[in-house]
């Protein structure tokens, strides 16, 4: 039996507080992709400096709820009609105004949460939620009453997935459940075998080519049918190797980035590999730790954060680096995200960075703030030492929407910001 996904979950934190060495950085530039890094001169580390060379502003700041709990969950804010949904472990569920954070709606669940809020674009109008009492929710988005709840085998923290009109629904103990978006009936599921230590927990499914691609805890990349649900084949794409429980961990703990015919997969501890799809060819394969997540641009650069701290820019179609930044090593960073010629990451103290895309060279860094770090009251204050104490880390990747970007904590303070008179931000 895997680990309960509270175990796992601070498991995760503690291998990152395992992790952290006090160091600083720089970047090195390879403006030829075929460029070899072991050829690569590495400049001089210089002490981080934040930097406000951008013009940002921090608009508004919320509180929602009790943020994560002291869990390791991933609660991103998601934009829906016009309108700003960000959720909390203890069944917070506020909608804002993206531009003002003005209240427009606010639901206190029964249930506690172990995702974030997923909304339904095609018409539906619904909102689903995963709650820790193992069951998906569905709530009508405009009047947020509940439409339908099924249970699932066991916990989960991954978000839903909504395909057409089927949600899919991950859990710890190795089923993929799908259901019908309109009635919540199950359609199907899927089982696999499960690993006994385990970080899996908050990892959702990824759909492409009429597929359901599943990372597992044992380093296997497996293939179901969209529509019966039957699989269609397993790629081994990482092997357990060491001593000890922990060096033996080979996780596909990040969602898989699918790109045509051609995947990426980066398993704990084990690099980060391409695939196509349809052969289960390895294209390429480098020693990168890029479990923290990747993204991909139209020129087809492919942008990462590592175990480690580091910043990298690889070419998609083979691998090669353009540019590796160490600015902001030993800290344990959100996976990186696009802003126009920006990329956008977070860390573990709370901090947003902007660094060029093309450059990788760090341009600004601002630190998400509540209401009462603006305006501190006296310590005796009801309430102080918490909201004060627990944890500024960024989990989830910061949400970008033009020249805004929203962030929230693990303690729940959700931020705006907005970049002002910045070159167009629409085309990624």
């Amino acid at each position: 039996m895997p680990l309960p996904i509270n175990a796992q979950l601070r498991l995760r934190g503690a291998l990152w507080g395992l992790m952290s060495l006090l160091l600083t950085g720089c970047t090195t530039f390879n403006s030829d992709p075929q460029a070899s890094d072991s050829t690569a001169t590495e400049p001089q580390s210089e002490p981080l400096q934040p930097t406000t060379t951008l013009p940002v502003l921090q608009r508004w700041v919320r509180q929602i709820g009790e943020g994560s709990g002291g869990l390791h969950l991933h609660l991103s804010p998601v934009l829906l009609w016009d309108q700003l949904i960000a959720t909390s472990r203890d069944g917070a569920m506020i909608a804002l105004a993206p531009k003002t954070g003005e209240i427009l709606w606010q639901r206190r669940l029964t249930e506690s949460l172990y995702s974030g809020v997923v909304g339904v674009l095609n018409g539906e109008q619904k909102l689903l939620l995963v709650a820790a009492e193992s069951s998906v929710i569905a709530l009508d988005a405009v009047t947020g009453q509940q439409l339908w709840q099924q249970p699932l085998s066991s916990e989960s923290g991954a978000a839903p997935v909504v395909v057409g009109d089927r949600v899919l629904q991950r859990s710890v103990d190795g089923h993929l459940a799908a259901f019908h978006l309109t009635t919540g009936k199950l359609l199907w599921q899927y089982q696999w075998s499960v690993s006994l230590l385990t970080l899996r927990g908050s990892v959702a499914p990824v759909v492409a080519q009429k597929m359901v691609l599943i990372g597992t805890g044992d380093g296997r990349l497996i293939a179901v049918d969209l529509q019966r649900g039957e699989e269609l084949w397993i790629l081994p794409v990482a092997e357990a190797r060491g001593r000890s429980e922990l060096e033996r961990l080979v996780d596909i703990n990040t969602e898989p980035l699918v790109v045509g015919d051609w995947i990426y997969v980066s398993p704990h501890q084990r690099g980060i590999s391409s695939y196509n799809l349809n052969s289960g060819r390895q294209l390429w394969h480098r020693e990168i730790s890029g479990d923290r997540g990747a993204t991909i641009d139209a020129d087809k650069r492919l942008y990462l954060s590592d175990a480690a701290g580091l910043l990298w820019s690889l070419a998609a179609s083979n691998g090669d680096t353009y540019w590796k930044q160490d600015a902001l090593k030993s800290r344990h960073l959100t996976a990186p995200v696009l802003q126009g010629e920006y990329l956008l990451v977070g860390d573990d103290l709370g901090r947003l960075h902007w660094l060029l895309r093309r450059s990788g060279q760090l341009v600004a860094t601002m630190q998400v703030a509540s209401f009462t770090e603006w305006f501190p009251r006296h310590s005796s204050y009801q309430g102080y030492s918490a909201h004060v104490r627990q944890s500024r880390a960024l989990i989830a990747p910061p949400l970008v929407d033009g020249h805004w970007v929203y962030a929230m904590d693990q303690r729940g303070v959700l931020a705006a910001y907005e970049l002002i008179n910045a070159a167009d931000t629409q085309g990624q």
